[in-house]
Parts: C-alpha cells; sequence; structure tokens
C-alpha cells in the first residue's frame, strides 16, 4: 500500500467516534456507516456542515442508524480485508 497522508487530529477524533458508535451498536469492526454517523455527527467538520447546510442531516442519521438496526444488516467482516483466514 502506498504511503498514506498523515491523519489530522479531527479525523482521529472522528475515526475514534466511529469506533464508539461501533461499539455502542454490539459491532467489534468500523464500517463506513460508523464513519458516516461520526462525521454528522461533528459539529465542526466541514462534512457535518455541509449535510446540515442541506438540510440532510438528520435524514442521514436516521437512514444509517436504521439500517445498522435492522435484522438484515451485515456488519463489516471481523477481519481487515486482505488479511489471511
Amino acid at each position: 500500500m502506498a504511503d498514506l497522508p498523515r491523519l489530522t487530529p479531527r479525523m482521529l477524533r472522528t475515526l475514534e467516534r466511529a469506533r464508539e458508535i461501533a461499539n455502542e451498536n454490539g459491532q467489534q469492526v468500523v464500517g463506513t456507516e460508523h464513519v458516516i454517523l461520526a462525521l454528522v455527527d461533528d459539529s465542526n467538520g466541514i462534512a457535518g456542515q455541509a449535510m446540515r447546510s442541506l438540510g440532510i442531516a438528520d435524514a442521514v442519521r436516521a437512514t444509517v442508524r436504521s439500517i445498522i438496526q435492522s435484522e438484515g444488516y451485515k456488519a463489516p467482516p471481523s477481519r481487515p480485508a486482505g488479511e489471511a483466514k
């Protein structure tokens, strides 16, 4: 994998919040759905501001929460992609 740029403190906080959201939902792996919820919740971040400005933040939050709490939801795999079994 190519060298990735360093993460900003805000991004590190967002990823930590995503981990908390996953844990709150009984999931052991953080997926994009958890990151989306963390971005919506970040009142100072550009993504959250954009969603609020467009009037979609509440709908995004409700839709993602509804999906991850549904019976048909498949949590992200327990192993990172590409990791040997």
